[in-house]
């Protein structure tokens, strides 16, 4: 399979801070924020900062920069923009996500989500917990060979970027990633009865002699306030678009129209599969699909 894209032109406006002039030309620039950036420097010079990194306003800074800036550099770019659907999710109701394909093929996914962007109501983001549904991303399927038989793919995520991969909290710092232990524990086997050289029953013993051994060893989540992050699988399933209310009949009845309603005005349960109430085909459940099945059930005269 193959993530649900499609071609969006994005303009991505910088703005840039000269940080050393050479006459009319800058020479150096740093990219700021609307915000005032905050610099903690890693390694001096004299009185001089060679190294620095940006951190929150409220931790150890050393300097700052004002929000001002020097030019602004506007990019447009094409990009393939991934198809998800929050209903039902941790981040349902958050105030930006985004999920791009940055190979353009539409095998890999980069998701951006921001529960509270600045000014208006504070919208609140995930709080500690075990488990939930954090999203639900939209693929199309590949023509498949009929020999393939098993329908399940592997979904990796990919935490070995950590620099592209991290949950963060409300002021911006990376949550970070559990620290794990492997604990071995080597247990020894003694031989009680032997025919000829098998062993027909043996006893656990704790020091030598001992004629046989082996290692056991488990993996122990040491930080348990970390992020935990397992890879999945996606199988596919058939799909009946028109049975919103997953009672596995078609054509769609009025159950299915009233289970839409509720859905969608009343707080209703979500579908199983939302696509499921896709008339239209746009990879998308809104108003235009209701409007769509209302025309299909009921046809004008």
């Amino acid at each position: 399979f193959v993530c649900d894209t499609h071609i969006d032109s994005v303009v991505d406006t910088t703005r840039w801070f000269c940080l050393e002039w050479d006459s009319t030309d800058c020479i150096d620039s740093i990219h700021v924020t609307s915000d005032t950036a905050f610099w903690r420097c890693d390694e001096w010079s004299g009185n001089t900062c060679v190294d620095s990194t940006m951190v929150p306003g409220d931790s150890l800074w050393d300097f700052f920069h004002p929000a001002q800036w020097d030019f602004i550099n506007i990019d447009t770019n094409e990009i393939q923009v991934g198809t998800i659907d929050t209903t039902g999710s941790l981040i349902s109701g958050w105030e930006f996500v985004e999920a791009r394909s940055l190979s353009g093929y539409g095998t890999d996914i980069y998701l951006t989500g921001l529960a509270d962007l600045p000014g208006g109501p504070v919208t609140p983001g995930v709080g500690p917990q075990e488990g939930g549904l954090l999203i639900n991303l939209v693929a199309d399927l590949i023509n498949l060979p009929d020999s393939l038989s098993d329908d399940t793919v592997n979904i990796l995520v990919m935490t070995f970027f950590p620099e592209h991969f991290c949950f963060f909290n409300p002021q911006g710092a990376c949550i970070g990633w559990p620290v794990y232990e492997i604990s071995c524990d080597t247990v020894l086997l003694r031989c009680t009865e032997w025919a000829w050289e098998t062993c027909l029953n043996w006893e656990v013993v704790f020091e030598p002699p001992f004629d046989s051994m082996y290692v056991q060893c488990d993996t122990i989540v040491i930080d348990t306030g970390s992020v935990i992050v397992l890879d999945g699988t996606l199988t596919v399933l058939p799909t009946l678009v028109g049975d919103i209310d997953g009672s596995g009949s078609l054509p769609m009845d009025i159950a299915d129209l009233v289970y839409l309603v509720e859905w969608m005005f009343s707080g209703g349960p979500a579908p199983r599969c939302p696509l499921t109430a896709d008339c239209n085909g746009d990879s998308l459940v809104d108003i235009a699909d209701l409007v769509c099945w209302v025309a299909w059930m009921f046809p004008p005269d």
